[in-house]
């Protein structure tokens, strides 16, 4: 999960709520280098990085210091370098990822911030054990699988919504070519070969 602001533009001022009904209630909360979305329906806190490089959630509002207290131990322990080893399946780094925190990525040159992955995807399980530093790019990479099924579960889900009826129609057909129809070449007539008589003069020192 990422959180990034490029640009913010005031487009127009918010219209003043008389109703207490209307009243927000979530809002993003600055928490020194973090950014926390506080929501008052639930008691989860997603927390960001300032860069939008995710850290976790925490349980509750009072708990968001611990997150950020074991986020913090755990890109230290790593050396504020990239922990996979090839988890990622890119293929592209022989052993342990060479990228460091706020450093150029390897192969591409872009700015590497570290990650906080979870090894079996659920960001609720912060056990120290599920967490592994990782640069951006092995993060995205690591979830990949896991993000297309969340988005087909997320489709199915919006098409049951609307009353839509998945059928499963069973693994895609072989696509099959159409018989190529026979060519038939056609002979080119020989081109026709014309004799021409030229009476040339004969040239100065030579017999007739």
């Amino acid at each position: 999960m990422w959180l990034a602001v490029t640009a913010l533009e005031l487009l127009q001022t918010a219209p003043q709520r008389t109703d207490p009904g209307d009243a927000i209630t979530a809002m993003l909360e600055r928490y020194g280098p973090y950014v926390c979305y506080i929501d008052a329906d639930t008691d989860d806190v997603p927390v960001w990085t300032e860069t939008g490089a995710w850290v976790g959630v925490a349980d509750t509002p009072a708990d968001i210091g611990e997150l950020l207290e074991a986020y913090e131990q755990r890109q230290e322990r790593a050396g504020w370098r990239c922990e996979c080893e090839g988890e990622c399946g890119r293929g592209t780094h022989p052993g342990r990822c060479p990228n460091v925190h706020e450093g150029e990525a390897y192969g591409t040159g872009s700015i590497v911030f570290l990650t906080a992955a979870h090894l079996d995807h659920t960001p609720e399980n912060v056990e120290p054990a599920n967490l592994r530093a990782m640069c951006q790019g092995c993060h995205l990479h690591y979830d990949a699988g896991h993000h297309a099924v969340t988005r087909a579960q997320t489709r199915a889900r919006a098409l049951a919504d609307a009353g839509q009826l998945a059928v499963d129609v069973g693994p895609a057909a072989t696509p099959v070519m159409p018989p190529t129809r026979p060519q038939t070449i056609r002979a080119l007539p020989a081109p026709a070969t014309e004799q021409l008589l030229l009476d040339l003069p004969a040239a100065e020192g030579t017999r007739p």
